[in-house]
């Protein structure tokens, strides 16, 4: 009856607020271990369109919830295969992508992938994050990097991009930050192949 669904339904959540607990300690351990220089990498092939699939699959439900579009362009031009740590990467999407949800408040969010041809040592998978958010002006950019975000509506801006620059660079990859203000925020994850 009604009573074993919601019974069902309330133990499905509280696994999945077990989860989302499990990966913010995880998130704050390797916090700690990259300030102590200890975080490890593991270089493994992987493929890159499954993972963005079951990334925007995770957030389909909460970009709906606030009037969102999710939007994925170019899986099709990257290979599928590509050299990363996933683990790693799937933290920083989502931490990219949690920013650009709680930030934006009409429109959507895009994740954009492409190739860049990188002489002469091959070539980077671009992966960029979309939004159509306020934006960020010069000075909240900078301080984007440098600890938590925060915008003039106070909300706090998870880890921040700082932690996800350095586990991003530990990986052999780099960030790009271009927003304006009025203009929503695109940030580029490169990944060097």
């Amino acid at each position: 009856g009604a009573t074993d669904w919601t019974a069902r339904n309330q133990a499905q959540l509280i696994t999945d607020a077990g989860l989302m607990m499990k990966s913010l300690l995880d998130d704050l351990l390797d916090h700690a271990k990259i300030e102590a220089g200890g975080m490890t990498v593991e270089v493994n092939d992987f493929n890159l369109r499954s993972l963005i699939a079951q990334t925007a699959r995770l957030w389909q439900g909460p970009i709906a919830s606030k009037g969102l579009r999710l939007r994925i362009e170019g899986a099709a031009q990257v290979p599928a295969h590509v050299r990363g740590d996933a683990m790693r990467l799937r933290q920083v999407l989502n931490n990219l992508i949690s920013n650009a949800v709680k930030f934006t408040d009409s429109g959507s969010i895009t994740l954009k992938l492409s190739v860049w041809d990188e002489e002469p040592s091959g070539h980077a998978v671009l992966i960029e994050v979309r939004d159509t958010g306020p934006g960020m002006t010069e000075a909240q950019r900078e301080r984007a990097f440098t600890g938590m975000l925060s915008t003039t509506k106070g909300k706090g801006g998870g880890l921040g991009l700082a932690i996800v620059a350095k586990v991003t660079e530990a990986h052999g990859g780099r960030l790009e930050v271009e927003s304006e203000l009025g203009q929503g925020t695109q940030i580029t994850l490169f990944l060097l192949q």
